[in-house]
């Protein structure tokens, strides 16, 4: 049930997503990968990855990002109720139980998505209201979807990373902390850098 959760949730991104207006580039389950190029559809798989990932992006870097963020814990939310109404009106036992035992892993996903650690769900959304840091957000999901796609620093385009390092440099003069969307920004562009200067991006920044 667990395990279903995550699914549910991973879904609930995407739904999200898509009514916010943004591109589906890939999502992920237990490692195994659907990624939608500009060219084909592929399917593969990968050892040592989260359970569960869906990536969007949006050529718009302002484009508000909540509905995309808060899609997985409102379907997994919304699963929770529904196993507690048929819990509630169901007179079958079995029925019941599995209603409840999915009902208790949505919600144990809620709970863990919204008080986990730097990159939950919550954490993030709290950071894109508080921080105001929607751009950040979106700037990381498209060089994302660039690198992916190209699978080579080299390929994205420059005039988005100097709009990244122009956005954190504002950000950080404005807010004064750093954030783990600013943390994450900042590895691309190490990592770029890298690239740019010597070919090669080391595996160890």
């Amino acid at each position: 049930m667990f395990l279903s959760g995550i699914v549910i949730h991973e879904l609930g991104h995407l739904i999200g997503g898509l009514i916010a207006g943004y591109h589906f580039y890939y999502i992920e389950f237990f490692g195994f990968y659907f990624i939608k190029t500009h060219k084909h559809w592929c399917f593969t798989y990968r050892k040592k990855v989260p359970l569960g990932q869906c990536m969007m992006y949006h050529e718009d870097i302002d484009k508000c990002p909540i509905p995309l963020i808060v899609g997985g814990l409102a379907a997994n939310m919304l699963i929770a109720v529904l196993g507690t109404v048929i819990f509630i009106s169901a007179e079958n036992f079995i029925i019941r139980l599995l209603f409840t035992v999915s009902g208790i892993a949505n919600l144990s996903l809620v709970f863990m998505n919204v008080f986990g650690s730097e990159t939950s769900d919550g954490r993030t959304l709290k950071e894109v209201i508080l921080f105001n840091s929607g751009r950040l957000y979106n700037e990381i999901m498209l060089i994302d979807r660039y690198i992916g796609e190209n699978r080579d620093y080299k390929n994205v385009p420059c005039a988005l990373t100097e709009q990244i390092k122009n956005d954190l440099k504002s950000f950080y003069v404005k807010k004064g902390s750093k954030s783990s969307l600013a943390k994450e920004l900042e590895f691309h562009l190490k990592r770029y850098s890298e690239q740019e200067k010597n070919g090669f991006v080391r595996k160890n920044i």
